[in-house]
């Protein structure tokens, strides 16, 4: 299914009903779930949504001297002349988050993604892991982008039961810091019967 197919899918089972509660957190991300509704007689455009979000931290230790010199000067690190110290400190990046749509047929929609706070993207590494009673694997997302925030979605077979979808990665800001993902984990129940 190509992706604007895709995308036209979603835009279209989200305005019949499907309702989405963002749960933000910082370390431990926490789990909210969503039922849709659609009018009797009607299958169900979408039994469950859920997004989870988390933080996305970089480390002042880690950046180049030209990109902590840039750090510095934003307020994102504290002025230090031992960078040893800086090892500790971590800043947020901004978060990254996990949904995960029943889509029927014992299919789950993943719509995943990220928001910077602190600049530009310039690379994201992503991936992104999923399992289900039928099913368990995962898929990369990579490549150079030049944005601030990122959406993307993938229809994948989890089978009829309870599944599971988690991303990781880090992605590069223009000024060279590494923001590292803090893993959201969505968790859903995917049906049997047609979207």
């Amino acid at each position: 299914m190509s992706k604007a197919s895709t995308s036209f899918r979603l835009r279209y089972l989200r305005l019949f009903g499907a309702i989405c509660i963002v749960a933000t957190a910082g370390l431990a991300a926490s789990v909210t779930t969503a039922s849709a509704s659609t009018d009797s007689g009607a299958s169900p455009a979408v039994v469950s949504s859920e997004r989870v979000a988390a933080e996305m931290t970089f480390s002042c230790g880690s950046l180049s001297a030209s990109a902590l010199s840039y750090a510095i000067k934003q307020g994102y690190c504290p002025a230090s002349s031992k960078l040893g110290k800086l090892d500790t400190v971590t800043g947020s990046c901004g978060s990254s988050y996990v949904e995960l749509d029943n889509y029927g047929q014992g299919l789950g929609v993943i719509v995943y993604g990220f928001g910077s706070t602190l600049g530009t993207v310039a690379y994201r590494s992503l991936y992104v892991s999923y399992s289900g009673p039928a099913a368990s694997s995962g898929f990369p997302d990579t490549g150079s982008m030049w944005n601030a925030n990122y959406s993307a979605s993938n229809i994948a077979y989890f089978g009829v039961g309870k599944g599971i979808a988690t991303m990781e990665g880090s992605v590069t800001l223009w000024w060279g810091a590494s923001c590292t993902l803090l893993q959201p984990i969505a968790i859903g129940t995917i049906t049997g019967g047609t979207y």
